[in-house]
């Protein structure tokens, strides 16, 4: 296993920015990017918690439920892959050091 091509050299840093929710195995990805990242490097993990994320079908509450969840499965790979992360991490390597949620909603 491993990434085909990675430096014999350990990155300082790597940024996964939305890419945990888009892949199958968030957890394969996190132990790769383990092996990139020298000890004491930084992890910096930007992603949406996409099973919370809603649009609004008033007419048709039911649809709008169907909907959602379509969407979701249609996009995202991992849509809760956020709400993983606590246990995920750990489990492949890395330390949690500090965690910071935005939420963004549109109108």
């Amino acid at each position: 296993h491993g990434w085909a091509g990675a430096s014999a050299s350990k990155a300082d840093a790597v940024v996964a920015h939305t890419l945990l929710s888009h892949v199958s195995d968030p957890g394969e990805v996190l132990r790769n990017l383990r092996q990139l990242v020298r000890t004491g490097g930084q992890l910096i993990i930007v992603d949406g918690d996409y099973a919370g994320l809603t649009y609004l079908y008033e007419l048709d509450p039911g649809l709008e439920q169907r909907m959602n969840l379509a969407l979701a499965a249609s996009v995202f790979c991992q849509p809760g892959v956020v709400r993983m992360l606590p246990t995920l991490l750990p489990g492949c390597g890395w330390a949690v050091e500090r965690v910071q949620g935005t939420c963004v909603a549109e109108v």
